[in-house]
């Protein structure tokens, strides 16, 4: 079901197969996912953000091989402006969206959380006997 981590592994190798391939493999698994439960959400779920956390340090890569004169190229100066801002919205639409769910979910997860703790606090202001606090071993 999920991303064969394999073929991410292999990209690793500079003599296997070009990133580009791998991407093109990665969005073929990716575009044929259809998760039925909650397990096989949570599942795909974690290979989208492996698959991007892989390519964003691709793109961290290059920006750090800008300013770093052992590379040799500079690969970002290979790229037009039109291709960035092409990058950049798409980048920040995702950005937002993801953040903003995030922002949700654990909003929701705080409160539920929230009132879990006051119920401990609630019940833990009982006072404790000293025969239950005696321990024997």
């Amino acid at each position: 079901m999920g991303i064969d981590m394999q073929s991410i592994v292999n990209a690793l190798n500079p003599q296997q197969r070009k990133w580009s391939d791998i991407c093109d493999n990665m969005l073929k698994q990716i575009k044929a996912m259809k998760p039925k439960d909650r397990i096989e959400y949570a599942s795909c779920i974690s290979d989208f953000v492996y698959a991007i956390t892989v390519s964003m340090q691709g793109w961290n890569q290059w920006y750090m091989a800008e300013f770093n004169k052992h590379f040799g190229r500079k690969p970002l100066s290979e790229i037009s402006k039109k291709e960035f801002e092409k990058l950049f919205n798409t980048l920040q639409c995702i950005a937002i969206d993801v953040l903003e769910l995030d922002k949700e979910l654990t909003q929701k997860f705080e409160k539920k959380s929230k009132k879990q703790c006051s119920c401990k606090k609630k019940s833990s202001k009982r006072k404790v006997t000293k025969k239950e606090t005696s321990y024997v071993a």
